[in-house]
């Protein structure tokens, strides 16, 4: 397998070479926009959308009061606590976000539109859950601000316009629905309009102070992406190619000619896939940890426009079952929804099979722009967030399975001599007799691989 470097990540900051690392990225900086996307939809009874609701509410009154607590720290994704349990609250939390829900709950508008989505025979997708998030959270809003008072908090929060705005969308709501009951066609187009107009009352509500634009314009939306760390693990990947005589790849991923290529050996295993073995940890005891090497296997790319659909209300597979039976499929009252039949011990085996085996199927799809590619990758994933911090993402490989290093038409000498004296040093390090060199030519306008004699001793 072949991987393209740039003489920066090889040589400069990163040193990737001496530290025989191979680097696993985020999907965030890949070159396909379609890369690592799902579409979610959202479709189910009232108990899950009232939870769904309700979560939403708690991670509200987190960031207010993060925004109260400490109002010069700038308010971030990771300040939505979607995993935060109740039996993490304290016991005056836990009276303060009761009376919260119980005025919210009590709403007629909340409730009318909880039920109009849980009775609504149409998959609910992620614009219109973003317009209902958006015309609720100004009732949440509003009250919250109202319990925090009463509490003796006062939250950092542009609370002049929320009254007025909350009784302007509720209107638009009433109209929203009324036009789903009479014409479901003009339904759709009315939300990709409002949707627009949204973004735009947006940019005219823009303050000055940060953390206000958080809470009031930008929260719905950072909390629908953060929401989908529930179905998945964040993956990452490092890129790989079955060759290394493409021109233009050696133009894109090889720095216009002044990378290298680095050839990687790989083992072959029973069904046919090949692997690579990098390190991680095996194991932690106190303060120490251990780490050993395990087999990767290279998934290959396929090329398409489809994108994977999910049903969020049916695959929480990232929380404890007893958490997401718990805090998503059980009512106040304790009536348990039909949708969390799955978790059942009969099915449950079943389920998971299923929903692991669509994990990396994003991950491993990019347009048919890019099918002269022929890329295979290697995929990791941890459910503890461990690979979060980038320093974590970089994989140690054995140094006997870097089989051959290319340099590009243009890689600078002086770069080229650095690599290789890494090199003879490795080679010696590791009693290694031989390492072979390669140049990339151009011959006939083709990429042509000739080996340099150059001895490593």
């Amino acid at each position: 397998m072949y991987r393209f470097r740039s003489i920066q990540s090889l040589l400069g900051q990163y040193k990737e070479l001496e530290n025989q690392e191979i680097y696993f990225a985020n999907v965030e900086s890949l070159n396909d926009p379609l890369e690592g996307k799902r579409e979610y939809f959202w479709s189910g009874d009232n108990i899950v959308w009232t939870n769904l609701y309700k979560q939403y509410i708690n991670c509200l009154v987190h960031v207010l009061l993060i925004s109260k607590i400490n109002p010069d720290k700038e308010l971030e994704d990771k300040d939505i606590l979607i995993f935060t349990r109740k039996e993490d609250h304290s016991e005056l939390f836990q009276t303060h976000i009761n009376e919260i829900y119980t005025r919210i709950l009590n709403n007629e508008y909340i409730d009318k539109y909880l039920q109009f989505l849980s009775q609504k025979t149409e998959e609910t997708h992620q614009n219109e859950l973003y317009i209902f998030l958006k015309i609720l959270h100004y009732i949440a809003l509003e009250e919250i601000i109202n319990v925090q008072t009463k509490f003796g908090l006062h939250p950092q929060s542009n609370s002049k316009n929320i009254s007025f705005l909350k009784q302007v969308l509720a209107i638009y709501l009433d109209e929203i629905v009324k036009t789903y009951i009479l014409d479901p066609s003009l339904y759709y187009k009315y939300i990709g309009e409002f949707k627009d107009e949204l973004d735009t009352a947006e940019l005219e509500m823009h303050h000055h102070i940060r953390n206000i634009n958080f809470i009031n314009t930008e929260f719905t939306e950072r909390y629908i992406n953060v929401l989908k760390k529930l179905i998945y693990p964040e993956c990452f990947v490092a890129c790989f190619m079955d060759n290394c005589t493409n021109s233009s790849i050696w133009g894109y991923y090889g720095d216009s000619h002044k990378g290298v290529c680095l050839k990687f050996r790989t083992y072959t295993i029973d069904d046919g896939n090949h692997t690579i073995d990098l390190e991680k940890i095996s194991g932690s005891s106190g303060s120490s940890t251990s780490y050993d090497y395990f087999p990767h296997t290279f998934e290959k790319m396929n090329y398409s426009s489809q994108i994977q659909k999910i049903d969020f209300f049916r695959n929480l597979g990232v929380l404890p079952s007893p958490i997401s039976l718990k805090n998503w499929y059980t009512d106040s009252n304790g009536k348990t929804s039909e949708l969390a039949n799955y978790l059942q011990e009969d099915v449950i085996k079943t389920w998971r099979e299923e929903y692991w085996s669509k994990f990396f199927t994003p991950y491993l799809n990019k347009t048919s722009d890019w099918k002269n590619e022929r890329e295979y990758r290697l995929l990791i994933y941890s459910a503890l967030n461990t690979f979060d911090n980038p320093q974590n993402r970089k994989l140690k490989y054995k140094f006997e399975d870097l089989e051959a290093i290319i340099f590009g038409m243009n890689t600078p000498k002086e770069d080229q001599i650095k690599i290789i004296d890494i090199i003879k040093n490795k080679c010696k390090e590791n009693n290694r007799p031989s390492f072979d060199f390669y140049k990339a030519n151009s011959s006939n306008g083709n990429v042509e691989i000739k080996k340099l004699n150059i001895n490593i001793n």
